[in-house]
């Protein structure tokens, strides 16, 4: 990893770390806006996503539709319907007041900041948009590292973000052990991860040492409870399907 881009990586952080303090992105307009042209220049590279997804972990073109495409436009699409319900301050009634008089407060939802989003190989798609999609509907930034191990998928993420957002407001770095490494001694406002165990206490540590927040998504087996009264054959059924097909 060069001077330079150490260089690089720390200057975008501090545009990231400047922008998000002239509150645009509170606005849900600003969100709304961004997110709505993120969903077109997403569609547009779908050939692209199923082609890099093909030849990095074999998806056949249904599969990286259905798992990886639609999930990510699904949830999207969501979020837009909800947006204006949901950043509504809600109403809560407080403690009373000493002289007996009904309190009302007000729970205002504000972001975190500048967002730190590092991708996984498995479902490299869905599971960097999907975390990235929830931080801009909640007002914040992000910085991206997709995983080093998908590197064409990795290469059509960089071209989408770099297509639909400035780097002030989301951005992309390639790389492995070094850059993240780098990136996770930054301090941000929020870290999202989704990959190992391993790797994951990695993440938390280098969180703790700044009292950053995170998400840690990390691998498992997907347990399932089979309640007595389930049908035993559709339950078999479910199952196997998804955990094989």
């Amino acid at each position: 990893m060069t001077p330079e881009s150490q260089q690089n990586i720390k200057t975008v952080f501090e545009k990231q770390k400047a922008f998000f303090k002239t509150n645009q992105t509170k606005e849900i307009d600003f969100r709304k806006m961004q997110l709505r042209k993120f969903r077109e220049v997403f569609v547009s590279h779908t050939d692209a996503l199923c082609e890099a997804l093909d030849i990095d972990l074999g998806k056949s073109r249904k599969e990286a539709e259905y798992v990886e495409i639609q999930i990510v436009l699904s949830e999207l699409d969501y979020l837009l319907e909800n947006i204006d319900e949901w950043a509504k301050p809600t109403l809560v009634e407080s403690k009373p007041h000493p002289s007996g008089a009904k309190v009302i407060s007000k729970i205002i939802y504000e972001p975190y900041g500048v967002n730190y989003i590092i991708g996984p190989f498995n479902y490299p798609v869905q599971l960097t948009f999907s975390p990235l999609i929830g931080a801009l509907i909640s007002g914040n930034t992000a910085i991206i590292k997709p995983s080093e191990n998908t590197p064409h998928v990795a290469k059509v993420i960089e071209n989408i973000v770099y297509e639909a957002f400035d780097e002030a407001y989301v951005k992309v770095f390639q790389g492995a052990i070094e850059e993240n490494t780098l990136l996770l001694s930054l301090p941000f406002d929020y870290i999202f991860f989704t990959g190992s165990p391993n790797v994951g206490k990695i993440v938390m540590k280098a969180a703790a040492e700044q009292l950053i927040p995170l998400t840690l998504e990390l691998g498992g087996k997907s347990p399932t409870i089979v309640h007595k009264d389930a049908d035993l054959d559709k339950a078999v059924e479910r199952i196997s399907y998804g955990k094989v097909d």
